[in-house]
């Protein structure tokens, strides 16, 4: 099953380019870059996740590990197109119009299924909804086809992990019931 498990989506990334500098659009994608809730912080999050789960959850692990790579080539193509714009790709963010470098502080440090589903799911949401309102904010077609094409991997990722937390509830309801009887 594991080699049929899509993890991003078979079509192309669009070209790394900008119809213009623009300084203001590369400090929107440095939160999508380097920020708590970016490709970085996902690309470690999930390695964490990879690494901390029971080997009864190794397939997961594996899923982890992959939707990682994916992360890594979002990160990739947010820093050209970051660089595109004429900003320096660097792993901050600007929150409250000030600079914030990447930490791994960020990261939520769980080994609980339940827990670490969750928190994946809300990244991944959290992370659509990022790149949705980014490209109501960003004029920029080639900047827009982009964010707009990371979406569908990222709805890829969300539906995944909630699949798998559809089964693990599933599993507890039927060890559940069977405790009862």
């Amino acid at each position: 099953m594991e080699s049929t498990t899509l993890y991003a989506s078979p079509e192309p990334y669009p070209s790394i380019q900008a119809a213009a500098p623009n300084i203001a659009y590369a400090q929107l994608l440095a939160a999508s870059l380097a920020s708590a809730r970016s490709e970085l912080t996902a690309i470690t999050q999930y390695t964490y996740f990879s690494w901390v789960l029971d080997t009864e959850w190794a397939q997961l692990c594996t899923v982890f590990r992959n939707i990682a790579k994916v992360e890594m080539r979002h990160l990739d193509l947010l820093g050209r197109t970051i660089t595109a714009l004429g900003g320096n790709p660097m792993f901050r963010a600007f929150p409250y119009k000030r600079p914030a470098f990447w930490s791994s502080g960020v990261l939520q440090y769980q080994s609980h299924i339940e827990k670490v589903l969750h928190i994946s799911i809300a990244g991944e949401q959290e992370a659509i909804d990022g790149y949705q309102h980014l490209s109501k904010l960003i004029q920029d077609q080639s900047v827009i086809d982009l964010l707009q094409r990371i979406i569908v991997d990222e709805e890829i990722h969300l539906h995944l992990f909630q699949q798998y937390l559809t089964t693990r509830q599933t599993k507890s309801k039927q060890l559940f019931h069977n405790d009862i009887i």
